[in-house]
Parts: structure tokens; sequence; C-alpha cells
């Protein structure tokens, strides 16, 4: 997905200009030629970036830059001011003090340009990794302390009872309770080493992600017998898509259904069709990249990327026979803890 740069300059040669610059350097460009359009757009839409530049035609871009660090929805927007060499020093100290991320002085030859834009994006993506870890965290230290202190609590009452009546089965509730909290323990190390290594993937709502993609296929009756939230990126959309777009093409199905089920770390997200079905002797084929079958052929490829896509997401994939006829092919897949 591009990153997106809103633009605030009132000179259509600038907009122009920089606008070619920037997409050619592979980045999604919108214009506002004042603050009442720059406002406008961001009632619409977040951008990743906002180039503005310090002299406007209805208001100064320090005064742009002060509303946005003053509205709640919109303070924490990186801001690069543009200035040219005739702005004054105070007008650059001001703006920092405003709260301005960074400056672009003009002229600037177009290498420049790219070069400080794409090192303002990676720091910009830096501060969004480092932001989604302290929230992640956060829920996870919840979690670790809600289950741990019913532990406690639970082995509290159990000494007591041990100490004033002599009950020994309490010992045994003791070593169970004890027990629970170092899994607790271990689940949340594991969890964490997990976040680390894949920061890069957002929380996504399944059922959202199944509507947006069944939408497609107006002709399937599709049900959905739960929710949650797994970790991945916008591949799974394309997981998703090609699993009921085999079920559709390849088993000729009409009808899936999608039972979602969590324990402690994963959900399981079954598609079970009613379609033909898939014979034992290629179960363990069709995840295989370039495999053939059946009169419609090809029907592995969309499931490779499948098996590909959960391999990076450290989840599963695994098909199973639906009763009383058809196909399940079964996703797991790390889930959001809440």
């Amino acid at each position: 997905m591009k990153s997106t740069i809103l633009l605030v300059d009132d000179e259509m040669y600038n907009q122009k200009i920089y606008s070619k610059i920037l997409k050619d350097a592979g980045y999604e460009v919108l214009i506002a030629k004042d603050s009442h359009e720059a406002f406008s757009t961001l009632e619409k839409t977040k951008p990743d970036m906002l180039l503005i530049d310090i002299v406007l035609d209805d208001e100064s871009g320090l005064d742009i830059l002060k509303e946005i660090r003053s509205d709640t929805d919109l303070k924490d927007l990186f801001v690069v001011m543009i200035t040219s060499k005739l702005t004054t020093r105070d007008d650059q100290s001001a703006g920092l003090e405003q709260g301005a991320d960074g400056y672009i002085v003009r002229p600037i030859e177009k290498r420049e340009l790219v070069a400080r834009i794409n090192a303002f994006m990676k720091h910009i993506q830096t501060l969004k990794a480092l932001k989604i870890s302290e929230e992640r965290f956060k829920i996870a230290n919840s979690i670790l302390r809600h289950d741990i202190t019913n532990d406690l609590t639970v082995i509290q009452s159990a000494l007591y009872l041990y100490e004033t009546e002599n009950d020994e089965t309490m010992l045994d509730e003791i070593k169970k309770r004890v027990e629970m909290s170092l899994d607790t323990i271990a689940r949340q190390r594991e969890h964490e080493t997990f976040l680390n290594a894949h920061v890069e993937l957002d929380e996504y709502d399944i059922v959202d992600v199944l509507n947006k993609v069944t939408v497609n296929y107006p002709e399937l009756e599709v049900s959905i017998n739960s929710k949650g939230k797994i970790y991945a990126d916008n591949a799974v959309f394309s997981v998703f898509d090609n699993i009921i777009s085999n079920a559709i093409k390849h088993g000729k199905s009409n009808k899936i259904d999608v039972d979602i089920t969590a324990d402690e770390e994963y959900y399981r997200i079954s598609f079970a069709d009613n379609g033909t079905g898939i014979p034992d002797d290629i179960k363990d084929k069709i995840f295989e990249k370039g495999f053939h079958y059946g009169p419609s052929g090809h029907t592995g490829i969309g499931l490779y990327i499948v098996k590909k896509t959960l391999d990076d997401y450290e989840g599963e994939v695994y098909v199973e026979d639906n009763n009383p006829k058809g196909a399940v092919i079964i996703l797991k897949m790390r889930k959001v803890m809440s």
C-alpha cells in the first residue's frame, strides 16, 4: 500500500512539480491550495505526512500547524514545513516550537527531495511500529496481571484453608494454580517474541475481512458464527478470497459456513463448503505450487498463495472433509489478545 502525502501549497507550479516527483517516487499525493482545502481533506483521510508551505495566501502554514497540533484527532500527524532560503530563522524556530517534525528548504534538487521524504517516511514507519508495539504490550501486560492475580487470589484462599482446616486437597489446588501461572507467563513470553518478530503485522477483524471479500460473490450463501481479531497484513484479503474462489470454481460450491473458534493463542477459522470435496490422494498436494487437478486445472495455485502467506504469519492451513459432502479449509492464525 502506498504511503500518502498531503501537499499544502498555493502555487500551481509547485503543486505540479512536487506531485510528479513524489508520485514517481511511489507515493500517493493529495493537493490542497489553502487551509480550507487542507482541513476538508483531513476530515476524509489521514495522510502519512503533511508537506505545508510556510507562506500561503489565506493564512500562514504555521497557523495550520498550530491548529493541527491543538486538534485531538490530528495532533499526531507528521508535519514537514516547506520554507525558502528567504524564510527567517525565527520562522523556522517558531515552526519547531509549535511541533513541526522537519523542514525542507527550497530550492531543492529532485534527488535530495526524494531522499529527504524517504528518510522522513522511514522515521514515520518506525514511530508507528513503536506505537503499535506499546499498545500491544500494554494489553499483554494487562492480561498477564489479571490472570496472575486471579491465580494468586486462589492460592491465598487455598493456603488459608490448609492452615486453618488442615485440608491437604488445597495443596493440589495450589500446585495447579502455580502451574497455570507459569503457563501464562510462558505464553506471554512467546507472544512477545512473536510481536517483536512481526512488527509489520496489523490487527484485522475477521468478520470485516470476510464481508469485504464475500461481497464479490453475490450468489454465494455465507454464514459466520462468531468474531475475533487476528494479526495479519493486507494479504489476508487474498487468503480468504483464494479459499472462497477455489470452493466456487473448483468445488462447485454455492454455500460456505465459516466457523471461528479460539484457544489461548490462535483462532481456528474453518471454511466449510458444500461442493464436490477434495479426494484423499491429493489432500497433501493441493498447497503445492503449480499443482493441477480436474477439468478446471490450477486448483492449487490459489491455495499455494494461502499456505505461503500463513507461513509468513507463523500460522497453519490444512484441509478436512465436510459432512455430508464438500471440503473444509482450516486456517490457524494468531489471535489479538483483548
